[in-house]
Order: structure tokens, then C-alpha cells, then sequence
């Protein structure tokens, strides 16, 4: 009966599993790891826009509303990016997972 409840994920690759909570918990580090990472970029680059939005709107108002809101809409997004740490956190210590400590970053 035991092979009857088994259920493969086809999207997962060959030999890895998340039956485990080490297993989940890898899966989450390495997801929150990659959001980090694109959440950094894509905050760079969109505050970037903003000022040179800014720099080039040449006092016009509609040119600097539009600044304005794309540099506000990036610092909100990190902001919120940035909460997801005690959040992930909390749930480490609520099921004793060690999400973090899976996958280190990367070091120069």
C-alpha cells in the first residue's frame, strides 16, 4: 500500500525531495535567495529610471509626478522585500527550520 501514496513531482529534478522539512527548507532559501537577488536589481534599475525620469522631465510637472511615483514604487518594493526577512525568520523559529543558514551567499 505504501507504493500506492507515493507521488512523484515531475517538475522537481531526479533524486531531489521535499519530504523532509531540511528539504522544504532548502527550497525556500534558494527561492528567497533568488528574490533577493532580482529584487535588488530590479530596484536599482528601476530607481535609476526614476532619477533620469526626473533629471530629464525639465520642470514639467506631469515629468516629475511620473519620477516621482516609479522612485516611490522602488523604495516600497524593497521596503516590502525587506520585511520578508523577520517573516521568514518568525517562521524559522516557529517550526524550527534553519532557512537561512541552507544557502549562504555568496562571498567576494
Amino acid at each position: 500500500m505504501k507504493l500506492l501514496a507515493t507521488i512523484t513531482n515531475p517538475a522537481l529534478p531526479s533524486g531531489s525531495s521535499v519530504q523532509t522539512a531540511v528539504g522544504f527548507a532548502t527550497y525556500v532559501s534558494i527561492a528567497l535567495k533568488t528574490m533577493y537577488i532580482i529584487g535588488g536589481i530590479a530596484m536599482t534599475i528601476l530607481f535609476v529610471y526614476g532619477g533620469l525620469e526626473y533629471i530629464t522631465s525639465a520642470g514639467d510637472d506631469k515629468g516629475l509626478t511620473k519620477a516621482k511615483k516609479i522612485m516611490t514604487d522602488a523604495v516600497v518594493g524593497i521596503i516590502i522585500l525587506a520585511s520578508s526577512i523577520p517573516i521568514a525568520k518568525i517562521l524559522e523559529s516557529v517550526f524550527g527550520l534553519n532557512i537561512f543558514g541552507v544557502i549562504s551567499f555568496p562571498s567576494f
